[in-house]
């Protein structure tokens, strides 16, 4: 075969096979490799980890916000409608109530308000201003209707709702001077609650901080006493008529001997006119106390928070609820005169309610540093841990605020806090929701 025709052979070859290589047509005598083939996209990443399962039997629901970035409840009733306030989309913060999944903006006309309270039919106490440097009212919210209670006198006074029935409100005032005016609404009628000591000054000086089912109002009044030391006495207020409670020891002040130190101020009240308070000894530490069928009864050092009708009280070791870092077990328990230290998740507790069934709610510092919201029931060794909030980002911790009598809690989770567990910037609020198991659960050991 001639040269000529092996390389006409050569090149049909390369054709007929198909040899990927430009190489065959310069060359058939010599054989070129194919590039190699581009490398293959990079798999896609994997899927983010689904968030970590809610606490067990709860549902973790965050409540949103009125179109700004905050939103922090006050409060919750029996079927878990929640009221609090919320900012809005140009920053207002206005009271709302959430409900069914959706949160409702109560007071669209108002620059500033708050919603504090609401009772198991739906009626909400809270407060607002008029105008953005205007006195401080009181309003009522209920099927739709919003009432103006009034204003209690003073731009820069604190006022705070602490009772409400369907026919009673309660609030109090606090001015720039650290001085307390309480009064209390029944059928939209607005009457003074008196202090222990009147004269010279009308309806004395009175905070009022809780009423029962019967309109029996509770608090601490101001005594005589001299300008540097306040002295409180604990009262009970029912139909216009004041009465002092009494304290644990009546013992002379240092700087005014023929004056007395002794101070109490009752803090809560049940449906069968327990109250629970604190009161000082002449070392000035406060005990936790219990008036009841006219005697007061020595709880040891401690303050109690709130009693309910079984006659359990709630509380903490000390005013400042011992929320010092490294301080653990500082919620406290009594039943029949018994305190239990109800322990801790690792670091700095503070109880902030409980409910009929002796359940108590509250915050704590977990071995990460992090405050949580936990429960707690008689018979358990320390709190059970709910976490902080819907997907328990890194960084982010919760306080509770209340329970209700189901067991659902409510609370708010918090970007920024302390190290002793105080929340510093943006909070959100929060629904621990039972389960629909867990309450029949409930209500069936209830009713056995």
């Amino acid at each position: 075969m001639s040269r000529l025709l092996r390389i006409r052979v050569g090149l049909a070859l390369c054709t007929a096979t198909v040899i990927a290589s430009a190489a065959c047509a310069a060359d058939p005598a010599k054989v070129v490799q194919p590039p190699p083939p581009p490398p293959p996209p990079p798999p896609p990443p994997p899927p983010p980890p689904p968030p970590p399962p809610g606490p067990a039997g709860y549902d973790v629901i965050d409540l949103g916000t009125l179109g700004g970035g905050l939103s922090l409840p006050y409060a919750l009733n029996d079927s878990g409608a929640v009221v609090g306030y919320s900012t809005t989309a140009t920053g207002e913060p206005h009271a709302f109530l959430w409900r069914d999944g959706a949160m409702q903006d109560l007071a669209t006309g108002l620059p500033i308000s708050i919603a504090q309270m609401i009772t198991n039919d739906g009626r909400i106490a809270g407060i607002g201003r008029t105008t953005d440097d205007g006195d401080v009212h009181v309003f009522q919210w209920s099927n739709g209707v919003t009432t103006d209670l009034g204003a209690f006198a003073g731009s820069n006074s604190q006022v705070t709702v602490t009772g409400l029935r369907t026919t009673a409100l309660l609030a109090w005032r606090r001015n720039e001077m650290d001085r307390f005016e309480s009064s209390i609404w029944r059928n939209g009628v607005k009457e003074l609650i008196d202090g222990l000591y009147a004269p010279g000054n009308p309806g004395g000086e009175a905070q009022a901080a809780a009423m029962n089912d019967s309109r029996q109002v509770v608090g601490a009044s101001l005594m005589p006493g001299f300008a540097v030391h306040d002295v409180y006495h604990p009262f009970i207020w029912e139909n216009g008529v004041t009465r002092d409670l009494g304290v644990l020891q009546e013992f002379p002040c240092e700087e005014h001997p023929e004056l007395s130190c002794g101070d109490g101020r009752a803090r809560d009240i049940n449906d069968r006119s327990q109250v629970v308070g604190i009161s000082n000894d002449s070392t000035y530490q406060w005990h936790a106390v219990l008036w009841s069928e006219g005697s007061i009864h020595d709880l040891g050092l401690g303050v109690p928070l709130t009693i309910n009708n079984a006659g359990d009280i709630a509380g903490n070791r000390n005013l400042s609820y011992g929320n010092v870092p490294g301080q653990a077990g500082a919620g406290y328990f009594w039943r029949t005169g018994t305190r239990t230290d109800i322990g801790s998740l690792g670091g700095a507790t503070v109880v902030v309610a409980m409910n009929g069934q002796s359940t108590l709610v509250g915050t704590s510092l977990a071995p990460d540093g992090r405050p949580h919201v936990f429960v707690w029931k008689p018979g358990q060794s320390n709190p059970s841990d709910l976490g902080t909030g819907p997907g328990d980002t890194p960084g982010l911790g919760a306080m509770a605020v209340a329970i209700n009598e189901r067991g659902d809690v409510v609370g708010y989770t918090c970007d920024n806090f302390t190290t002793d567990g105080l929340c510093t910037g943006n909070p959100r609020a929060v629904l621990w929701r039972r389960k629909a198991a867990e309450r029949l659960a409930g209500a069936f050991s209830l009713r056995r």
